[in-house]
């Protein structure tokens, strides 16, 4: 059975398409990865300040 004009080009679009969800998915649970050790290190930069305030008797100025 011949293999009809362009084809070949629709099967490797599809193909490429199919990967799109993957692509998202993996690049959506990067980014929550990221996010969470962002808030992590906003956490621990907070908490330092406020150490370093107790420890210093306060807020300066």
């Amino acid at each position: 059975v011949p293999v009809p004009a362009g084809s070949g080009i629709i099967f490797h679009c599809t193909r490429t398409l199919s990967l799109v969800p993957r692509t998202v998915a993996i690049l959506e649970q990067r980014l929550t990865l990221t996010e969470d050790k962002l808030k992590e290190c906003i956490d621990n930069q907070h908490r330092i300040s406020l150490q370093l305030q107790h420890r210093d008797g306060g807020p300066c100025c």
